[in-house]
């Protein structure tokens, strides 16, 4: 996993890991914190404070990927190769309504690869 490294107490701590993982030649940066089943929040503004504090908040039970997502890109597919290349076969995904069809589309077509879906910003989410 590009960016891992098992001794980085303070990401483990809630307080996120910048790292970059690069997939098909095109690098994604990407906040990472705690540890546990894997959650990757999907947001606009990835690292801005509202996704920081959602953040410190899941990566108490979790282990947080919120990657920089691209524009112009099949977010489905990037979603996908983000997976792979950081080594996560499953992962529960978090993300605002701009990315749910994409989210939704790799939850029927991805054989098992996300486990849930939640929409931010909907009551009981």
């Amino acid at each position: 996993m590009s960016g891992w490294l098992p001794g980085d107490a303070n990401a483990r701590a809630g307080v996120p890991a910048r790292a970059v993982v690069w997939m098909g030649g095109q690098a994604t940066t990407y906040l990472r914190a705690g540890c546990g089943a894997v959650v990757v929040l999907l947001m606009v503004d990835y690292d801005g404070p509202a996704a920081l504090e959602l953040i410190a908040l899941l990566s108490t039970v979790h282990l947080v990927i919120a990657p920089s997502v691209p524009s112009g890109v099949a977010i489905a597919s990037w979603l996908a190769n983000l997976m792979d290349g950081l080594g996560i076969s499953t992962a529960r995904v978090v993300a605002e309504r701009a990315f749910m069809d994409d989210v939704w589309r790799l939850a029927r077509d991805g054989e098992g690869r996300v486990q849930d879906v939640r929409e931010l910003g909907l009551k009981g989410s």
